[in-house]
C-alpha cells in the first residue's frame, strides 16, 4: 500500500525532527555497534511508514520501544557470531550450543548432532570460521571476498575446507585425477 502525499510529507517532517532523538535514545539503551543502532532505527521507520498511521505524539515513544528491541535482537545475534567467528573456541562453541541447541524443538539425538557439529564449527581455523559463518548468514561468495580481501576461488576453498570439517569427514578433494572407480 503507498504513502498518500499528505503522510509522507509529514513521515518527512518527523523523520528529519525525531531520528537524532532516536538514534540517541536507542544508544543510551542498548549497548551494540553504531550499525545495529542503525539498522534498528531504519527497521522501525519501515514498520512505521508501512503501518501508516495517524501521526501523533505518541508514536515517538512507539518507535523508541521498537528500535529499541531490535536494536536488542540485532545485538544478541552479533553475539552469538561473534563467538563463533572471533572469540575462544570452547567458549564460543559452548555458547552457541546453549543458544541454539536449548532452542530446538527435536529429538535429544538431533540435538546431540547439532551441538557436536557446533563445536566442529568453533574447532575451525579462524578464517575458515569467519568464512564459514558469513556464508551461513547468507553472504554470496562475491560478498565474502570483497569483505576479507580474498578471491572467489580462496572462498571457496575455506568454505569446502570448513564443510568438510563441520561434516566430520578428515580429508578434503583433492584437486587432479581421482581414482578410478572400478
Amino acid at each position: 500500500m503507498a504513502a498518500g502525499p499528505v503522510f509522507r510529507e509529514v513521515a518527512a517532517e518527523l523523520f528529519a525532527s525525531f531520528h537524532p532523538e532516536l538514534r540517541a535514545r536507542v544508544r543510551s539503551r542498548v549497548r551494540t555497534s553504531e550499525a545495529n543502532i542503525d539498522d534498528a532505527c531504519a527497521e522501525a521507520w519501515r514498520i512505521f511508514l508501512r503501518r501508516q498511521p495517524e501521526i501523533r505524539d505518541s508514536h515517538r515513544g512507539w518507535m523508541v520501544v521498537v528500535a529499541t528491541r531490535l536494536a536488542i535482537e540485532l545485538a544478541q545475534r552479533d553475539r552469538r557470531v561473534v563467538s563463533l567467528v572471533d572469540g575462544d573456541t570452547e567458549r564460543g562453541a559452548r555458547q552457541v550450543s546453549l543458544d541454539i541447541v536449548s532452542e530446538l524443538h527435536v529429538t535429544d539425538a538431533a540435538r546431540m548432532e547439532v551441538k557436536e557439529a557446533l563445536e566442529r564449527v568453533a574447532e575451525l581455523e579462524p578464517r575458515d570460521r569467519h568464512v564459514f559463518v558469513l556464508h551461513v548468514l547468507g553472504y554470496t561468495y562475491d560478498e565474502i571476498a570483497d569483505l576479507m580481501s580474498l578471491t572467489e576461488s580462496a572462498v571457496d576453498r575455506y568454505l569446502r575446507r570448513a564443510r568438510a570439517h563441520v561434516r566430520g569427514t578428515s580429508a578434503i578433494p583433492k584437486r587432479g585425477r581421482r581414482p578410478s572407480q572400478r
